[in-house]
């Protein structure tokens, strides 16, 4: 089940649709107070939200409590769709350039704007895109493509990551400085000066450069590292821990141990 979301002249509507971006019955305009509820009814029916930009309407149902699953951001998947070589004979790739083109909108509360104009207002922008028929013409695009189901995934990946984003952007990140800051001085050592590696780091470096006979080894270098492993008699054609857990030498646990902090 496919409902658009989108913002019509009298204010936001809901469309229901079907897997082919059709109409499937009449729309229902909304007023704006009464978005949230409406949203959070027709989300206990698991569908799959269409709207133009997830950053222009997935915060404002968070701020009154409505979290939806599911949705297709419209102008993310138009990005790729516009790109991928899979499309690139369908019509919208070879079609011309439109809105649907152009980043979405900023819609993250700034301070007040002292230009002498405002330029693309974020409820202003989008407003004007006709929503149906560009999921219809994406819905097209993905049935002709070379690989629909491959496609199908990466587009529902993309919007997915849309809507975890607004969630963290609205919720935040747990975190302390002063517990960061405990952390990484257990791990690794007290702060160092910059430049600097931290004494645990420079512990586990000093080890290694021994066993290795290496005392101006960089390990960041991964073409360095390799140099002195086969100088050691250790012929590996990468530093990927996985490769180097195979070998028995002096120099591997300290270099695991530095690889890991």
């Amino acid at each position: 089940m496919y409902v658009a979301l989108f913002q019509s002249p009298d204010g936001p509507t809901l469309q229901p649709l079907d897997a082919a971006g059709h109409p499937t019955g009449s729309a229902t305009t909304v007023d704006d107070t009464r978005l949230a509820e409406a949203v959070a009814a027709l989300e206990r029916e698991h569908p799959r939200w269409v709207w133009d930009d997830t950053s222009r309407w997935h915060p404002r149902l968070l701020a009154e409590g409505v979290r939806v699953e599911r949705c297709v951001d419209l102008r993310l998947s138009h990005n790729i769709l516009r790109h991928s070589s899979l499309t690139a004979r369908s019509r919208l790739a070879t079609g011309p350039v439109t809105s649907w083109d152009r980043p979405a909108a900023e819609t993250i509360e700034r301070e007040p704007s002292f230009a002498l104009f405002d330029l693309d207002e974020p409820d202003a922008v989008g407003g004007g895109e006709d929503v149906v028929a560009e999921f219809s013409l994406q819905r097209e695009a993905v049935a002709t493509a070379e690989d629909p189901p491959r496609l199908g995934l990466l587009l529902a990946a993309e919007s997915a990551g849309a809507l975890v984003a607004a969630e963290m952007f609205f919720a935040g990140l747990p975190w302390r400085e002063d517990i960061h800051d405990a952390i990484l001085t257990e791990h690794l050592g007290p702060r160092p000066s910059p430049g600097q590696r931290p004494a645990k780091l420079e512990a586990a470096l000093g080890r290694l450069r021994q066993a290795l006979e290496a005392p101006t080894l960089n390990p960041d270098s991964p073409a360095d590292l390799l140099r002195a492993l086969g100088v050691a008699g250790l012929m590996v054609t990468s530093t990927r821990s996985w490769e180097l857990k195979k070998l028995r030498h002096p120099a591997i646990p300290p270099l695991l141990e530095y690889k890991k902090l």
